[in-house]
């Protein structure tokens, strides 16, 4: 079984935090096997892909709907763990954690890249536009390109073209 990247790149935190250890000087137990361990970590380290996850995740022909959906959001959890949109246009946060599906389900197909997690206010107010569809587009282009999820770029810089064609007044 292979371990998801978000998962591997928390455990090789962990182990250059651990490595770190020491003490008048000399490295601890487990900080000497950290040190083992590291180079091998890094020599294994998968660049980051450009094609989409779900070729990938879409491989997997024994994982079902719901299985999908859980794996998603739990991959999605490690990676955010709170409102991706945290002070967006002067709004806090508030109620529980929610996935948000960007693009909507249907519209593209649910992955890690096009999901995130939103708190149920600003939830509610990217369901509703509020301020408009381009501010939101802006923001998860952003969120994007911080994770490197070039697919998830390119989808939301294709829909932010349209939608400032369609309706100039929400260009800012």
């Amino acid at each position: 079984m292979t371990w998801p990247i978000t998962i591997r790149r928390r455990v090789r935190r962990l182990l250059e935090e651990l490595a770190q250890v020491r003490i008048e000087g000399m490295p601890l137990g487990l900080a000497r096997e950290a040190e083992e361990i590291l180079p091998k970590l890094r020599e294994r380290a998968a660049p980051r892909r450009s094609t989409p996850l779900f070729a990938v995740a879409s491989a997997d022909k024994g994982e079902g709907a719901a299985e999908h959906r859980r794996r998603i959001r739990a991959e999605v959890m490690l990676r955010d763990g709170t409102c991706c949109a945290a002070g967006f246009v002067g709004q806090r946060c508030s109620g529980p954690p929610e996935l948000d599906h960007f693009f909507g389900r249907g519209k593209a197909p649910e992955t890690v890249e096009t999901t995130w997690i939103l708190c149920q206010r600003h939830h509610r107010m990217k369901t509703e536009n509020v301020p408009h569809r381009a501010a939101w587009l802006r923001l998860f282009r952003e969120h994007a390109l911080q994770h490197g999820y070039s697919y998830a770029v390119r989808l939301a810089g294709k829909a932010l073209a349209l939608d400032c064609a369609q309706h100039p007044e929400a260009v800012e």
